[in-house]
């Protein structure tokens, strides 16, 4: 087994195509028994993830993506293709006989699903290729990770463990035995030599996405194996990501209304436009204000939330009907592309399709993908919040907090008490991110499966 772990966009995944697609070639030549296969978190990350930059590198001639039939061709061998986002993804590869398989992010594939791949792999000579980002110090993948023979650190030391020998993992409490196939290297972002020499403002601005000492800036940049713990927007600062009323630049478009909505908690929603501002060129900060001792740039893209929809106890019929009345009166371009509503609030997305709506959709609810996008925007300066319009939203930030019991489980998760308006937050930038991506990319960030407007009955 091959598994490189580390930072974001440190060569990793192009490494392991290189492996991935020798090992192909070789299964060609001695014509192999037992069938390939792709994993990622759904087919479609697969596809953009792996197979998309194999066709960069190899061409469409020789790997052909078959669509709709879940397959891609490599040199003439096919190779299946498959996501594994939830448990049920085991009864995918159930009684396959695998000759090897290459496991992209492969810590957000479930431990059941792990442990059917790694049964699977039964043919003559299988192997698996895995990569991942760091997560936290007792995730599942860490304990198979840190049994490894070889392990390649990132500060290019050798860990050799003798066969035989025993290693204590995280959430285990007998010591388990080195894994002697095993070959692990962890990466940094300056490992990708090329990105450091051809285009080193990109990794400035990749490594300045993520406040400096926070869990991102840790495992993305560091590539630590880090604890969530502390305040999850540690870099709100009032002063410098919010605009106050009366200096805001005027809104060029209304992308989505995201909305927690709440029966036994809070319901709250939230308004996410685009305006135009410049930088400072000292600061990198937005200045609402111009002076003329003041060095700018030219007119940037950047995400406002406009306002905030906080209610009171009500029906849903109710609730439904000053929501309508708030966006009509809130929403500056009339109403906007998108409403992106809680994945449980079934009934009030039924409420607002019985009354005409056809644009609303079912909010994305990854919970630290969404933080992690929503945190790049702040620490970037691309995301600010009208001063006087969200109250509930500007209180509640510098309280919203990491769950430690939940990273004592093994697990990333932020306290859910409370959490209402970083919810409808959330929902609203993380569900819009294929409208606005272009105008404001993210370095940090990979692309996710973009939710679609669906049946809410």
């Amino acid at each position: 087994m091959v598994a490189f772990d580390g930072a974001v966009r440190s060569s990793k995944t192009v490494a392991q195509i290189m492996l991935w697609v020798q090992f192909v070639a070789q299964c060609i030549k001695r014509n192999a028994s037992g069938q390939l296969a792709i994993i990622g978190r759904t087919e479609t990350s697969a596809i953009n993830n792996i197979v998309k930059p194999m066709q960069e590198m190899f061409g469409t001639r020789y790997v052909v993506l078959n669509r709709g039939v879940g397959t891609v061709t490599i040199f003439g061998r096919e190779v299946l293709l498959f996501g594994a986002n939830n448990a049920e993804a085991v009864t995918k590869i159930q009684g396959l006989t695998l000759v090897g398989a290459l496991l992209d992010e492969a810590a957000n594939v479930p431990e059941a699903f792990f442990a059917m791949l790694r049964s699977r792999l039964s043919a003559a000579g299988a192997r698996l290729f895995l990569t991942t980002n760091p997560e936290h110090p007792r995730h599942w993948l860490l304990g198979w990770l840190m049994r490894a023979q070889t392990w390649i650190k990132a500060d290019g030391s050798v860990q050799a463990q003798q066969p035989g020998e025993l290693v204590k993992v995280p959430g285990v409490e007998e010591p388990q035995p080195v894994l002697t196939d095993w070959f692990r290297v962890t990466f940094l972002l300056d490992d990708n030599a090329w990105l450091a020499r051809h285009r080193p403002e990109f990794v400035a601005q990749l490594k300045a996405s993520y406040p400096r000492g926070s869990v991102f800036y840790r495992r993305m940049i560091d590539s630590e194996w880090a604890s969530a713990d502390g305040q999850v927007y540690g870099n709100w600062d009032e002063h410098t990501m919010t605009v106050p009323e009366r200096l805001l630049p005027n809104v060029e478009r209304v992308f989505m209304a995201g909305l927690d909505y709440g029966t036994n908690h809070r319901t709250r929603a939230y308004l996410l436009g685009l305006v135009r501002v410049r930088y400072s060129r000292r600061t990198g900060l937005p200045v609402w204000q111009s002076t003329d001792d003041e060095p700018m740039t030219p007119p940037e893209p950047c995400l406002v939330i406009l306002a905030e929809f906080a209610p009171g106890t009500d029906t849903v019929g109710h609730h439904a009907s000053q929501f309508l009345d708030w966006l009509d009166q809130w929403s500056p371009l009339g109403r906007p592309t998108w409403i992106a509503v809680d994945p449980a609030a079934k009934t009030f997305r039924v409420e607002l399709f019985d009354r005409g709506l056809d644009n609303v959709m079912r909010a994305h609810n990854s919970v630290v993908p969404g933080i992690q996008v929503v945190q790049s925007l702040l620490t970037a300066h691309k995301l600010v919040v009208v001063r006087e319009r969200c109250p509930y939203l500007i209180d509640m930030l510098p309280g919203y907090q990491w769950d430690t019991k939940a990273t004592d489980a093994g697990r990333t998760a932020p306290i859910k008490e409370g959490d209402d308006e970083a919810d409808a937050l959330r929902y609203t930038v993380y569900t819009s991110w294929s409208e606005w991506r272009d105008l404001i990319p993210l370095a940090s960030v990979k692309d996710h499966d973009d939710t679609t407007a669906e049946d809410a009955a």
